[in-house]
């Protein structure tokens, strides 16, 4: 089926832009291989093989968030590039993705103030019509109340030990290298089987 394009689209009304801690997404080997493909094409086959959301956990699984905020810029800045080369659906999901990507990594860093502003905005913009609010399911509202709880005790100087998530320094190296080969075999499984998820 030829895909159409919708003309009228435009982009994500000024997308949330959190600071990243240092330029780390030409070091990314996801973003390598997206940049040496035809973007739209390698997003039509990533999302053909629901490969996405396993590409998500391999951030998570092996702690390097500050990579995956900086995919998520990227590739949310790289839709918006190439709008007029894609069909209303296809925005719509890619987007909504990416913003799930940009959440899930803020979250993971401690961001929490990035967080609430991120989530703020994307759930504006599906109230407003910008974003289809058939993906509403990606973000959380329980998790958003519990990172506001977070914030709240932040603010008023309690003790956040327990709160944090844990980061890839708290690792080894030997305990980062194992999980970016197991990582690396679990998502050619979940490639080839088109499962769209990862088993750690």
């Amino acid at each position: 089926m030829k895909n159409s394009v919708d003309t009228a689209m435009q982009p994500l009304a000024l997308p949330y832009k959190p600071a990243l801690g240092r330029a780390c997404a030409l070091a990314d080997p996801i973003v390598q291989y997206i940049q040496s493909k035809d973007f739209v094409s390698m997003m039509r086959v990533i999302f053909r093989a629901k490969i996405f959301m396993p590409i998500v956990e391999v951030y998570r699984y092996t702690r390097t968030y500050e990579q995956g905020l900086s995919v998520a810029e990227y590739l949310i800045e790289t839709l918006n590039e190439h709008i007029h080369q894609v069909t209303t659906e296809e925005w719509n999901k890619w987007m909504v993705y990416f913003l799930h990507l940009q959440l899930k990594m803020l979250d993971y860093l401690n961001r929490w103030e990035d967080y609430i502003a991120c989530f703020d905005q994307v759930k504006q913009a599906m109230t407003n019509g910008q974003l289809d609010a058939s993906y509403d399911y990606l973000f959380l509202t329980n998790r958003y109340e519990i990172i506001l709880r977070k914030l709240d005790k932040k603010k008023h100087g309690q003790k956040l030990g327990g709160l944090l998530r844990h980061q890839q320094s708290q690792l080894t190296k030997e305990e980062v290298d194992y999980r970016f080969d197991r990582a690396l075999h679990l998502l050619k499984c979940s490639c080839s089987t088109q499962s769209g998820c990862l088993w750690f």
